[in-house]
Parts: C-alpha cells; structure tokens; sequence
C-alpha cells in the first residue's frame, strides 16, 4: 500500500512561511499604510475635483439668476429671460454631468491600477514564501 502525501504537513509548512510574527509586523504596517496612503490620494483628489466643479456650477448659476431678476420693460421679457435661463442651465448641467463622469472615470481607472499593482505585490510575495516553504530540507 502507498503512503499518501501528508497535507497537514505541506499546509503547515506553507503557513510557516507566511507567518507574519511580531518581527514583521513594521513591514506589514508600512506596506499598509503605503497602500492606504495611495488610495487616499486618489479620493482626495477626486473630492477636490468635485468640490471645484460644483462651485464654478454654483457660480454660473448665480451669475445667470441675476439677468432673470433683471426688470424688464415687457411681459414678454420675464418669459424670455426665464427661457435663456433654462436654456443655459440644460446646456451647464450637460457640461457638469461630463465633468463628474471623468473624474469617476480617471478614479475608477487609478483605484484599478493601484489594486493590480498591490496584487502584483502579493503574488511576488507569496511566490517568494511558496518558494521558501518548497525548499527540501525546510523545517
């Protein structure tokens, strides 16, 4: 009869080698603070952006408000006031709407480069350790 490999054995060596002891905890801090620190970067900007954006909204809309309130010497002039005013904030909301799909574009596309690179760390890391614990000999 043949002796079938020992799996306790083999997952117990591969959890030797990722074993993340008090000597390692500085390096994990770090690589994590490192990582949250990118990802912070990215939504900050994104909020800056943003905020940027609704307020140049909010002053355009302010400035076109006020030749709404202007007197007008006919009735007509109020109605036609209204609907430039209408017509510009269409045309301003169509503008803000793009403004906002780019910055969520180029965030979404900086959060998924910083995950493949953090993956790409990962797996290095893990390779290295897998490496390490496959090594005859390995106690």
């Amino acid at each position: 009869m043949t002796n079938p490999p020992d799996f306790m054995k083999i997952m117990q060596d591969a959890a030797a080698a990722f074993q993340a002891g008090p000597a390692k905890m500085p390096d994990m801090l770090k690589a994590n603070a490192e990582i949250a620190e990118k990802f912070a970067k990215v939504a900050l900007g994104a909020a800056e952006k943003s905020a940027e954006l609704s307020a140049t909204y909010a002053r355009e809309t302010l400035s076109k408000l006020g030749e709404v309130s202007k007197v007008q010497a006919e009735p007509q002039g109020y109605g036609a006031a209204m609907q430039a005013f209408a017509k510009a904030q269409a045309d301003l909301m169509q503008s803000q709407v793009a403004a906002f799909a780019e910055i969520a574009k180029e965030v979404q596309t900086d959060t998924v480069e910083l995950m493949m690179s953090a993956a790409e760390t990962a797996k290095a890391e893990a390779a290295a350790a897998m490496d390490k614990a496959a090594k005859p000999g390995k106690k």
